[in-house]
C-alpha cells in the first residue's frame, strides 16, 4: 500500500493542492498513504471520506494521518469541490461491480464537474477492472495503473473514461496474465525477405465472397487489397459471376475465380471450391454473402476437407450460428472474426453478457471448440482457449462499414505467408487486429473520426507495416552490437 502510495504521488503532476477522496477498501489505504507522502512534500493536502468504514491495512495510514492533523471531512452536498489543483481519485478500486448510486454517484458527479486535474488510484472510481464497463464514472485526466493494467482499463468504456495510463511496478504478479500487445510483438509474425523469393514464397490467400445486393464488390476488392497489403504472394478473390467485372476493376492486381451463382448469390459447387482452392495457404469466408443453405454447404465444404487456415466472418458466422458449430472440432486452424451480437448467437448469450465476460466468454468458447476467437470490441480479445491477447489500438473513426473487412483481409494476408513466418495463428490473427487498429489510427489523423473511412484505413497499412519491419530490425542491429 505504501508502495502504491508513492508510485501513484511520484506521477502527479506538480501541485498547490490536492483533495483526496477515499471510500472504504484498500484504494483508500492508498489515499490515506498518498497523504502522508504529498504531507512530507509540502503539499497542501485534504481528505474526503464517503464513509467512515476502512480495512485494517487502511486504518494504519489514517491513524497516522489524523496524528499529522491532515483535515479529514466527510462528504456531504455541500462540501465544494472548487479550489483544488489535483483531485485523487480512491473511492472504488478493482473490486467495484454494478452501478453507483447516492452519494458515491454524487461525489464522481463532482469530481468530473471540479475543473481539477483528475488521478485515479489503480482504476477510476465507477469502472469495472474486470470488463471495462461503467455507466457512470470519475472520468480521469491520469489513470495509474498498480502493479500491471487490469483488462478494465481498456475494454469496453474505458477509453472514454481514462484520460492517459500510466502502469506502476510494486512487485505485484498478475494471475492470469493476458498480454497487450504492442509494436514490439509484431517482429515475429512478419518475416525477411530474401531476395532470391517469389510470389509463392509468401503463399496465397483465397477470399470467398460478394453478393451484388450486399455491395459485395467493393468489399471483396477491399479485402483483397488488405491480404495483399499484408504480405500474400497472390490473392485470389473467389466471387459470384455477376460481380466479377466490377470487382476486377477494384483490385486489378488479384485474381479471380468465379463461382456459380443463381439469383445474384453463390452456389455450392464441390467442384468449383477444389478449383477456388487449389494452391491456397489461407482462406477467409462469410463476407457479403447474406444466408441460405448454399453457404451453409459451402462452409462446410472447406471447414471439412480442406485443412488451410481459415478465417470465419460475417455472414459464414451466422451460418455457422444457425447449423452445428459442432463442426469446428474437425480440426485447430479456424480463426473466428465476431462482433459481440454474432458472438451472442454463435453462444446463445445476449449481447450484455458477452459485454460483461468478453474475455472470459472467448477462452470458454475457444477452448471447447479448439478455434481462436478474435471477439471485435472497444480493444479486441483474441485467444486460442490458452492464451489470451488484447489489442487497444483503433480509433472511433473505425465504427463504419468496411472495417471488419479491412482485419478479415490482413489476417488472411499474414496467414497465407506460413511457410516463411511458423503456424502460430494466433499470434498472427492478434496481429491483424493490432496493424487494423494502428492503421485505423493514422486514418483518423488524417481525415479526422467522422470522415475517416475503411478504405483510408487500408491506405495507412503498408506505414504500420513498415514500421514494424523498422523496429524489427532495429532490435536486431543492437543485439549483434551488443554481440
Amino acid at each position: 500500500m505504501g508502495r502504491a502510495a508513492e508510485a501513484i504521488v511520484d506521477r502527479m503532476p506538480p501541485c498547490g493542492s490536492v483533495l483526496i477522496i477515499t471510500g472504504s477498501g484498500n484504494n483508500a489505504g492508498d489515499g490515506y498513504a498518498a497523504a502522508l507522502i504529498l504531507d512530507d512534500r509540502g503539499v497542501f493536502c485534504d481528505i474526503l471520506r464517503l464513509t467512515d468504514k476502512t480495512t485494517d491495512a487502511g486504518e494504519y495510514y489514517l491513524s497516522q494521518c489524523r496524528k499529522r492533523n491532515i483535515r479529514i471531512s466527510t462528504y456531504s452536498d455541500s462540501f465544494r469541490f472548487s479550489g483544488y489543483d489535483v483531485i485523487l481519485d480512491c473511492l472504488f478500486g478493482i473490486g467495484f461491480s454494478g452501478e453507483l448510486t447516492g452519494d458515491n454517484l454524487s461525489a464522481v458527479n463532482k469530481i468530473n464537474a471540479s475543473g481539477a486535474y483528475v488521478v485515479c488510484a489503480d482504476i477510476n472510481s465507477g469502472l469495472n477492472a474486470s470488463n471495462g464497463l461503467g455507466k457512470e464514472t470519475v472520468k480521469s485526466d491520469l489513470t495509474v495503473a498498480v502493479g500491471f493494467l487490469k483488462p478494465g482499463h481498456i475494454l469496453n468504456d474505458a477509453a472514454d473514461k481514462i484520460g492517459r495510463i500510466e502502469v506502476c511496478d510494486i512487485g505485484l504478479k498478475p494471475h492470469d496474465p493476458y498480454f497487450l500487445l504492442e509494436e514490439g510483438d509484431m517482429k515475429v509474425v512478419f518475416p525477411d525477405r530474401k531476395h532470391n523469393t517469389n510470389k509463392g514464397t509468401y503463399g496465397t490467400a483465397v477470399l470467398f465472397g460478394g453478393r451484388m445486393e450486399y455491395s459485395g464488390a467493393a468489399r471483396i476488392a477491399r479485402m483483397g487489397a488488405a491480404a495483399a497489403l499484408a504480405g500474400s504472394g497472390l490473392v485470389r478473390l473467389a466471387v459470384p459471376e455477376n460481380i466479377a467485372g466490377a470487382v476486377a476493376s477494384g483490385l486489378p492486381e488479384s485474381t479471380l475465380f468465379l463461382m456459380d451463382e443463381k439469383h445474384g448469390s453463390m452456389t455450392f459447387d464441390r467442384e468449383r471450391i477444389g478449383g477456388a482452392l487449389k494452391g491456397a495457404s489461407s482462406v477467409a469466408v462469410g463476407f457479403g454473402w447474406g444466408r441460405g443453405e448454399d453457404y451453409r454447404r459451402i462452409l462446410e465444404e472447406i471447414i471439412r476437407n480442406y485443412d488451410i487456415p481459415t478465417v470465419i466472418d460475417a455472414d459464414g458466422l451466422n451460418t455457422l450460428a444457425e447449423s452445428d458449430t459442432d463442426i469446428l472440432k474437425v480440426r485447430r486452424n479456424i480463426v473466428l472474426t465476431p462482433h459481440p451480437g454474432e458472438f451472442a448467437r454463435l453462444t446463445g448469450r445476449s449481447i450484455p453478457e458477452v459485454l460483461a465476460d468478453p474475455i472470459g466468454l472467448s477462452v470458454s468458447f475457444a477452448r471447447e471448440y479448439r478455434v481462436t476467437v478474435l471477439l471485435k470490441g472497444t480493444s479486441t480479445v483474441i485467444t486460442d482457449g490458452e492464451r489470451v491477447y488484447l489489442t487497444s489500438s483503433g480509433s472511433p473513426g473505425m465504427a463504419k462499414g468496411g472495417s471488419g473487412d479491412a482485419l478479415t483481409g490482413l489476417i488472411a494476408g499474414i496467414l497465407a505467408q506460413n511457410r516463411v513466418n511458423g503456424g502460430d495463428i494466433t499470434l498472427k490473427a492478434a496481429a491483424g487486429a493490432f496493424i487494423a487498429g494502428k492503421a485505423g489510427e493514422a486514418a483518423a489523423r488524417e481525415k479526422g473520426e467522422v470522415s475517416a473511412l475503411a478504405g483510408d484505413t487500408i491506405r495507412h497499412i503498408p506505414e504500420v507495416i513498415k514500421k514494424i519491419y523498422e523496429k524489427k530490425y532495429k532490435i536486431m542491429n543492437k543485439a549483434k552490437e551488443k554481440k
